[in-house]
């Protein structure tokens, strides 16, 4: 048998089904991240992180982050607030603090697609 992307996406699929329980049962939420493999083998990231969704997670993470970066600070920003970008509604969902060009990632609303966008147009876009 040769591991194929196919493969690899089927067992991700049963694997987050199969964990689902185990999640909810101590709490905690479980991301399997990006797969690399050959033919014989394939290895993926795996973080668990304490916390009962995805969304709170991602709420103690903005506030850490928001901390870090001053200028957030300044603008009295929060979690889920909304932006008017190129005619579409997009809610701001995270900081990366590390990254100098595109710190802030937002999600449009219409299909939860996320971005990372600039400092500079969170100023220029928020509602």
């Amino acid at each position: 048998m040769s591991i194929t992307s196919k493969l690899l996406s089927d067992f991700r699929k049963e694997l987050e089904e199969a964990t689902k329980g185990l999640q909810e049962k101590h709490g905690i939420i479980l991301d399997f991240g990006a797969m690399t493999y050959n033919d014989t083998q394939f290895t993926f990231k795996t973080t668990a992180t304490i916390g009962e969704s995805k969304e709170d997670v991602e709420k103690v993470q903005f506030e850490s982050d928001k901390g870090r970066m001053f200028e957030l600070i300044k603008l009295n920003i929060n979690y889920g607030d909304e932006l008017f970008l190129q005619g579409l509604r997009y809610k701001l969902v995270g900081l990366k603090p590390r990254a100098s060009k595109m710190p802030i990632v937002v999600e449009q609303k219409a299909n939860g697609k996320r971005y990372k966008i600039s400092m500079s147009t969170l100023k220029r876009n928020l509602i």
